[in-house]
């Protein structure tokens, strides 16, 4: 089980091209059908959207759970901070 994470400040560098660049983090097994990750890079403001993928023991991989975690504080997305 893994999450990909499309952070508030990436965006396509064209859209005719799959995008292969997002963030990623394995997902461990804590209980009955519960996974919990660690993602240490929420530092931009801004919208993150996740999606969570399963693979069974065929390699069939599911469809996206999907979810949203909002960053209220941080670097604004598409701001140069001169840094």
């Amino acid at each position: 089980v893994w999450a990909i994470i499309k952070r508030p400040d990436s965006t396509p560098s064209n859209p005719n091209e799959p995008v292969t660049s997002l963030p990623s983090i394995d997902l461990t097994e804590v209980g009955a059908n519960t996974y919990e990750g660690t993602y240490s890079n929420f530092n931009v403001s801004g919208t993150y959207e996740i999606a969570v993928y399963a693979m069974d023991s065929k390699g069939v991989i599911s469809l996206p759970k999907t979810t949203r975690v909002t960053q209220t504080v941080g670097i604004l997305a598409g701001k140069n901070t001169g840094v």
